[in-house]
């Protein structure tokens, strides 16, 4: 819903997600505050989070060459970023985006059975 000082309001299950006026907040020290303190990072891996916010801050770092993004109901998601918050949206459109429609959990433990996979993200 819209709020007059907030902006757009993402719930899910009556739990407030995040607001357009301080979703700065809570995604940006998800991202930046890790990244200061590995600047060799290369690849960044976001389990949940399909508004894409912490997608967009990861992908300001230069360093990031690749960031995969899991969630568990990614075409819902995307399209409430799309329609209710398109400034978190343009995420998904960089090119070293790749965005999973899948349980996190499930997704880690296939990645992480697969040698080739194993510690393959720096974040």
């Amino acid at each position: 819903f819209c709020h007059p000082y907030f902006g757009n309001i993402l719930v899910i299950d009556q739990s407030l997600q995040i607001t357009e006026r301080d979703e700065a907040n809570y995604h940006e020290m998800m991202a930046h505050v890790p990244l200061v303190y590995m600047p060799d990072a290369k690849k960044a891996l976001v389990i949940g989070g399909g508004d894409g916010g912490a997608l967009l801050r990861i992908l300001q770092h230069s360093n990031i060459e690749h960031a995969a993004l899991v969630d568990i109901d990614m075409p819902t998601m995307r399209e409430i970023s799309r329609k209710y918050f398109s400034f978190l949206h343009q995420a998904y459109t960089d090119p070293r985006t790749k965005a999973y429609s899948y349980d996190g959990s499930k997704w880690l433990m296939e990645q992480l059975e697969d040698e080739e996979n194993m510690g393959s993200y720096n974040l």
